[in-house]
């Protein structure tokens, strides 16, 4: 009880102050931190989720039948686990029966978290099963978009079909957390050429050689992907690139990227330093040491520097080491 003349107090002094700012002032202020905050917003859930400190909403989480919840509480018929024939549903999908998933041209503007809202609503709000499908392909694609694996993968979970089977493998690829499945983006790309870029990319996660002269064939495809999509990219194939020594190649991708997105990008500014490394510039071997500490980064830097010869900190070693057992 005794704190109220105190707040009452500080209230009273602070009212002149927010009179005299002004509505204009007050408003720019709050527009202006509104959009830093929804920056923000956009950059801390991606990381959150990729780095595994935030789990997407399950199924122990889902909301009652009938409630107006996220996407991946929308239902559909149940399918069998198992078809007759024994082989997973994922299995049998036929690219070339199909028509081409992976394309982005829908979502290429997408760049904040928010805007993926009215996507999520139109999936809540779609009754017809024949329309539903393709709302929820529209969604999963606007969570690869704006580089939220594990949201596109958790949005299919209680969706299974043919129909999304591209979305989840593609997302499971960009996770980097298990082996790509590399048959499935050959299918694909044996029947859908636009297909290669993806293809490509396993090819190189797998660390399968190949993987380059695939890119070769499949770059322009890059150029067509939604800026986030493409960064995330960068950061999974240049450190392969890096590794076999096509520099030439890797350079081709970044050059796909302004000198601010590079700036505003801490994958962007890695794989850049990356590639940089033999230029005899000095700026890029800071920049590869300074994202030692970071997890997303450790890997392909020690490698790196191990690679040249460069002195490390015995502990690094140990930690390279431990992950290639682990491999």
């Amino acid at each position: 009880m005794k704190r109220y003349p105190w707040i009452l107090l500080l209230s009273i002094c602070l009212v002149p102050q927010a009179i005299a700012a002004g509505p204009d002032t007050a408003t720019t202020e709050k527009s202006a931190r509104t959009s830093d905050l929804s920056s923000d917003l956009d950059s801390f859930v991606r990381g959150a989720i990729n780095e595994g400190l935030l789990t997407p909403v399950g199924e122990k989480h889902a909301e009652p039948p009938g409630s107006s919840g996220p996407e991946h509480l929308v239902t559909m018929p149940k399918a069998d686990p198992e078809p007759s024939n024994g082989l997973p549903i994922e299995e049998r999908y036929s690219a070339c029966d199909s028509p081409y998933a992976l394309d982005f041209t829908s979502v290429q503007e997408i760049g904040r978290y928010q805007e993926i809202y009215s996507v999520r609503e139109t999936v809540g709000a779609t009754k017809d099963k024949t329309v539903l499908p393709v709302a929820l392909s529209e969604m999963a694609k606007a969570y690869i978009a704006l580089g939220l694996y594990s949201e596109a993968i958790m949005s299919l979970k209680r969706t299974p079909g043919l129909d999304f089977a591209p979305y989840r493998n593609l997302a499971t690829l960009m996770q980097n957390r298990n082996k790509p499945d590399v048959r499935f983006f050959k299918e694909m790309a044996s029947c859908q050429k636009d297909s290669g870029i993806w293809f490509a990319l396993a090819q190189l996660v797998a660390g399968q050689t190949d993987g380059v002269q695939t890119l070769q064939e499949s770059l322009s495809g890059f150029r067509k992907l939604p800026l986030q999509l493409r960064i995330d990219y960068a950061a999974l194939g240049i450190p392969e690139l890096e590794r076999l020594g096509e520099k030439a190649l890797a350079r081709k991708l970044i050059a796909d990227f302004s000198e601010e997105q590079v700036a505003n990008s801490p994958e962007l500014r890695f794989v850049s330093a990356l590639v940089s490394l033999d230029s005899g510039d000095s700026a890029a071997e800071r920049t590869i040491v300074e994202f030692l500490d970071h997890p997303q980064f450790q890997e392909p830097a020690l490698a790196a520097m191990l690679r040249r010869k460069r002195p490390m900190d015995p502990a690094y070693e140990e930690i390279l080491l431990g992950d290639l057992m682990q491999k």
